[in-house]
C-alpha cells in the first residue's frame, strides 16, 4: 500500500467537513418531523416548558383529540418540596392549570 499523500488526507478532511456539515444542516427536518392529524391521542412529555405544555394544550383543542397523554421520568431533584414525584404528574398538573 502506497504512503498517505497530503492531498488525500486534505481530500478525507474536506469530505468528513462536508459530511459534517450536511449532517448537522439536514438532521432537524430528519428528526422533527410533525405530521398532525385530527382526533386519536395527542402525546407530550412532561419535561417540557410551559410555552411548549400551552402550546400542546392549544393544538389538543384546535385539532380535537380525544386524549391528551403526559409522560416523563422521575424528578432528578426537589421531591421533597414538591407533590410530584416525576415529571408526568408534573406536566399534567402543568396543563390542568393552563386549561
Amino acid at each position: 500500500m502506497p504512503p498517505a499523500t497530503w492531498r488525500g488526507w486534505l481530500a478525507l478532511l474536506f469530505s468528513f467537513v462536508l459530511l459534517g456539515f450536511v449532517t448537522v444542516r439536514e438532521i432537524h427536518p430528519f428528526l422533527a418531523v410533525s405530521h398532525p392529524a385530527p382526533g386519536g391521542v395527542l402525546v407530550v412529555e412532561g419535561w417540557a416548558t410551559d410555552a411548549a405544555l400551552a402550546e400542546a394544550l392549544a393544538e389538543f383543542k384546535r385539532h380535537h383529540y380525544d386524549k391528551l397523554y403526559v409522560t416523563g421520568g422521575p424528578l432528578l431533584q426537589g421531591t421533597y418540596l414538591s407533590k410530584y414525584n416525576n415529571f408526568a404528574e408534573l406536566g399534567a398538573a402543568t396543563l390542568l392549570a393552563l386549561a
